[in-house]
């Protein structure tokens, strides 16, 4: 499985590993250019929809190289940013049977304008896009994964909790109608309960939840004809 994390720069997360390699699964999180912990000049490297992607695939290709490893059994999952990157890298060519994104943007005009009312002085997207949807219509459009949604080629589960108020389960169920639209393989769970877990960084039963989803997903796609 390659793992890739969120937040506006971000950095892995060695506890979110855990489960899945408790359940025989080799990880890879990636730590794109960009991300946190790798020196000033690294985490300038900031990107959209750039170079993040390609260092995503290289480490699925990394994965490949390993003997340990079934090259054609790759699975990719994503949160926040991570589930962005994982929408834009399984609408080109890429190696991976099966993704999850979780707490994911997906019409990236409309979280500047949710992030300019509710965080003024952050506007991650504004820092990522290195404009505004006024100035870069096209650009901002182009970019959204429901705008892409017919160009993925990967079956994908969308997880996002109910009580998410930074990026609102709206992003969701937009994205799961157009890739329904597109009559791309996908499905959606959005998380309830207990409200208290069900913010944008999932946790307790929630987060569990969305382990256990996400790991039937990828097993369904990845060893469809026994149990793993």
């Amino acid at each position: 499985i390659v793992r890739v994390h969120g937040g506006l720069h971000g950095q892995a997360q060695l506890r979110q590993q855990d489960y899945f390699v408790d359940n025989g699964y080799v990880v890879l999180d990636v730590e794109y250019r960009g991300s946190e912990g790798h020196g000033k000049d690294y985490r300038n490297k900031l990107a959209m929809a750039d170079k993040e992607l390609d260092d995503v695939i290289a480490g699925a290709k990394f994965l490949q190289t390993l003997p340990n490893i079934h090259k054609d059994k790759l699975a990719i999952m994503g949160d926040d940013r991570g589930a962005y990157i994982t929408y834009s890298v399984i609408a080109r060519p890429n190696p991976f049977k099966a993704a999850v994104a979780i707490s994911g943007y997906t019409d990236l005009s409309k979280q500047y304008e949710y992030e300019a009312e509710i965080a003024p002085n952050f506007m991650g997207i504004e820092k990522l896009m290195k404009g505004s949807p006024y100035t870069m219509e096209e650009r901002f459009k182009d970019l959204s994964p429901v705008s892409f949604a017919n160009k993925i080629n990967v079956p994908v589960l969308i997880l996002h909790g109910n009580n998410d108020r930074l990026v609102l389960p709206d992003h969701a169920w937009k994205m799961s109608e157009a890739l329904f639209l597109h009559q791309k393989e996908s499905d959606i769970v959005v998380l309830y309960s207990p409200e208290e877990d069900t913010g944008h960084n999932l946790k307790g039963k929630a987060l569990e939840q969305a382990h256990e989803q996400s790991l039937k997903w990828i097993n369904k796609y990845l060893f469809p004809d026994k149990k793993k």
